[in-house]
């Protein structure tokens, strides 16, 4: 298992669609072995959400919008497209499951 969803809803800014998505692996050298969450739009890509506008739902009125460091056109992107080929395994009513893989990460 590369990662699970663990919450899928509305944003509390703007009530869009979005997943929680906790990923388990990196090939990220500076992280190393820990556990990654993502906040994404559900129904649009990252890179899409950022470029008109719809990026407020799980970024808010951030004040380092414009300077932002992520690159949503990689991991961001990754993790959109994997969740839509059924990539991750729902764990949202499974907390108990959640616990166990995360415990000591």
């Amino acid at each position: 298992m590369n990662g699970f969803i663990f919450y899928r809803g509305k944003s509390p800014i703007d009530n869009a669609p979005l997943i929680g998505i906790a990923t388990l692996t990196s090939d990220n050298r500076k992280t190393g072995n820990m556990v990654q969450t993502w906040i994404l739009r559900e129904d649009i890509s990252p890179t899409m959400a950022r470029s008109i506008g719809e990026d407020r739902s799980f970024c808010g009125d951030c004040s380092v919008r414009d300077a932002c460091y992520v690159n949503w056109g990689q991991a961001p992107a990754s993790i959109f497209r994997a969740y839509h080929r059924g990539g991750y395994i729902d764990l949202r009513r499974k907390p108990s499951m959640m616990r166990r893989i995360v415990s000591g990460r």
